[in-house]
């Protein structure tokens, strides 16, 4: 794609998942003079040899110049049909109500998105007699 200088130019990323799973990947640009000429960089020698190593610089020139964007996909659904569900207690009393929550997903599936493990809660701290029912 030929870019004039100062020129812009659209790049549109499609997030269309078929899972309910976090998805991962990357968008690379690579941009190239059309003459097939490099670069030449300003500071090469005021840069610290860790960087060069790091930038795979070898030389005052560059034939390329890229940019690499993580994009990180979290699929949504919108909320259910199913009635809500209300639990009210009085003050000072303790109440306990089982309930049915579907989750939308492949949580544990043949590819499950998180471990058994990761659904255990763990209370802050401990139950104690006194939140029984006070008379």
């Amino acid at each position: 794609i030929a870019l004039p200088p100062k020129g812009t130019l659209d790049i549109q990323v499609l997030f269309m998942p078929q899972v309910m799973k976090l998805q991962k990947t990357m968008v690379l640009i690579q941009m190239r003079k059309a003459s097939g000429k490099r670069w030449f960089i300003d500071n090469f020698m005021e840069l610290h040899p860790e960087v060069k190593r790091g930038l795979g610089l070898d030389s005052e020139e560059i034939l390329e110049i890229r940019w690499i964007y993580p994009i990180i996909g979290v699929p949504q659904t919108s909320p259910s049909e199913s009635p809500q569900i209300v639990i009210t207690c009085q003050a000072r009393k303790r109440l306990e109500e089982e309930v049915e929550v579907l989750l939308d997903g492949d949580f544990l599936g043949e590819n499950p998105i998180l471990e058994l493990s990761d659904f255990t809660v763990i209370p802050k701290r401990k139950s104690y007699a006194y939140y029984e029912d006070i008379e």
